[in-house]
């Protein structure tokens, strides 16, 4: 049968993490010299509503069978009152049997259409990938925006026909979206286990808390699962995360004390790891691994994907340092100023805590979020997103705000001449976990000898950090240019950019 479900798996989580509500895959794909790219249908909230549907309702026990989940969600749609139902082909169990996630199409936004077979092409229904295409070749030649089948078919006297659902124009979108962007929605997740550690003088504290902050799902405002996964664009997922119940070290408080600093917090974690392999706790199988303390204590990052967190029951959390330090267990490094040096970049997660923040509804410092050179370093800013070149003339390019991806245009420009230094730009502005930040701005960085972005000048308002107007002369001679920000436009998430070379003298 095809791994036919994960594609449209893939296409749905694509689409959520990039602000659509899902999509479907219309099984064209080609490749114009950049690789393989997937015709991709995507969906608005405006078209369609969620909602897990009971796998009974459905009548259809194997979510691989994609032609039976389709007649099953569009059934499910008809009876109660819409116009076509599209499955996720993600399905759950919350305590009361098992769930299939379905986006059920309102009213008005498609055509119900049953198309002869000889129009259509395929006469076997239980092909997929050709049943798709033919759809959307339809619609296509109709006039229609989309379409997909509801795998149904019937022969009411004049020859064989199909049910096809054809979508108005403007109620869906296509994108050709790269094949190997939407494989990375397929990746295993990677779980994150927090230990939590006490000394034998002092009695276990509230496990909610920890949970609320770091479980997929949490209650807490600034869950750290949730700040990851979407500056990834939802390419980090910590499904299988656990939050381990409170084990005692076999140290008091007086022999933490002995030590301090780094040593006091290296002690921690080996001391930490010690009463997990005693609990009977396996870490092997988790890519991050905190170990979370009951009392004020050094913390922060220990090396090896591993940190120690120390909050006493009366001290609140601190979500922007703890992104920090989760950022260093996922593998990155500080961020810098060129003049002020490490945490001098206060538009970077890694220049903690040394940053733009915002108030959270804890009345805690939350955000910022991550610099495009460091989500390139974690994988997640896709090639297909990112202008790369050095302008032999003047070159005009738009940016969409680095954490809006469904905003057109690039999310980052690379920018390298001959025998130069590479500069970033980005633009960012005051929404979401960049709320913080004092306005608009387009950022210029280079990479810091940790491999992590490092902004041009210096202080609050450094050179590299250019408001509507401003402008910065990069790179050196005779391969410079200037970086001029034409406009700002925070209601399209979007910044309009000229750079252009300066003629060698």
């Amino acid at each position: 049968m095809g791994d036919w479900d994960r594609r449209f798996r893939e296409a749905n989580d694509y689409a959520h993490h990039h602000g659509y509500a899902t999509a479907w895959p219309n099984f064209h794909e080609a490749d114009y010299g950049d690789g393989m790219v997937y015709g991709t249908q995507l969906v608005p909230d405006t078209t369609a509503d969620f909602k897990d549907v009971p796998r009974d309702e459905y009548g259809v026990y194997d979510i691989e069978d994609v032609g039976a989940m389709f007649r099953g969600a569009n059934d499910y749609a008809a009876r109660n009152g819409y116009a076509a139902g599209l499955p996720t082909f993600h399905q759950a169990d919350h305590g009361a049997g098992v769930v299939y996630g379905t986006f059920l199409v309102k009213p008005g936004r498609t055509e119900f259409r049953d198309v002869p077979a000889a129009e259509l092409g395929p006469y076997d229904r239980t092909q997929v990938p050709a049943m798709m295409r033919a759809a959307s070749d339809y619609a296509a030649r109709n006039g229609y925006a989309a379409a997909f089948p509801t795998f149904h078919q019937a022969d009411y006297g004049k020859g064989l026909v199909f049910g096809l659902h054809l979508f108005l124009r403007t109620t869906v979108t296509w994108r050709d979206v790269p094949a190997d962007l939407l494989r990375r929605y397929s990746d295993p997740a990677t779980p994150l286990a927090v230990v939590l550690c006490r000394p034998s003088d002092v009695p276990a504290g509230a496990r909610r808390r920890w949970e609320d902050f770091f479980l997929p799902g949490g209650r807490d405002p600034s869950n750290g699962t949730a700040y990851w996964a979407e500056l990834s664009y939802g390419q980090y997922d910590a499904g299988g995360s656990r939050v381990f119940d409170w084990l005692d070290i076999g140290r008091t408080r007086k022999e933490i004390d002995q030590y301090s600093g780094q040593q006091q917090r290296g002690k921690l974690a080996e001391w930490g790891r010690e009463a997990a392999a005693r609990a009977g706790i396996t870490l092997g199988s988790f890519t991050q691994v905190v170990f979370g303390y009951n009392i004020n204590a050094d913390h922060g990052s220990v090396g090896g994907g591993s940190v120690v967190l120390a909050y006493s029951e009366d001290r609140a959390f601190e979500p922007t340092f703890m992104f920090h330090e989760i950022g260093h267990a996922l593998g990155l490094g500080h961020s810098s100023s060129q003049g002020d040096g490490v945490y001098g970049d206060r538009f970077d997660i890694m220049s903690a805590m040394n940053v733009w923040t915002f108030t959270d509804p804890g009345q805690r410092a939350a955000g910022p979020g991550a610099a495009a050179i460091n989500l390139e370093n974690l994988g997640w800013l896709h090639r297909s997103r990112v202008w790369r070149s050095w302008p032999a003339a003047p070159q005009t390019l738009t940016l969409a705000a680095l954490n809006s991806p469904a905003t057109d245009g690039y999310l980052a420009a690379r920018l390298q001449a001959p025998s130069s230094q590479v500069h970033y730009l980005e633009y960012r502005e005051q929404t979401r976990w960049d709320r913080g930040l004092p306005g608009p701005r387009v950022l210029v960085h280079t990479r810091n000898n940790e491999n992590g972005p490092e902004i041009l000048g210096s202080g609050r308002h450094p050179a590299g950090a250019l408001a509507e107007g401003q402008q910065l002369t990069i790179g050196s001679a005779p391969h410079q240019a200037v970086v001029k920000v034409d406009r700002t436009d925070p209601a399209a998430s979007q910044a309009t950019v000229t750079v252009s070379p300066v003629p060698a003298a």
